[in-house]
């Protein structure tokens, strides 16, 4: 892959912790599944290039394939329609 002279790589401290992790255990919970499942995975990458995996990672594969137990076991997408559908009614 060819990088352009603008692409700088990203810094390798950990730019995902926040000072108050105990006031929002949701989003800490989820900080660290895309640590986990993503960002470890790629060493060297560029900030552009992590903020589009990370888009992807999010909208392709965390909210439309990926099961969890706490909504039956049912993918995020599935469960909105769901949700919605019975709304509806």
């Amino acid at each position: 892959m060819l990088r352009s002279a603008k692409a700088k790589p990203c810094p390798k401290r950990d730019q995902l912790q926040h000072p108050k992790a105990l006031d929002n255990t949701c989003i800490e919970s989820f900080r660290s599944v895309i640590k986990r499942e993503l960002i470890h995975l790629e060493l060297d990458t560029t900030c552009v290039q992590a903020k589009r995996d990370i888009w992807e990672y999010i909208e392709l594969w965390y909210n439309r394939r990926r099961i969890y137990s706490s909504i039956g076991y049912r993918t995020p997408a599935r469960f909105h329609t769901m949700y919605y559908q019975s709304k509806e009614v």
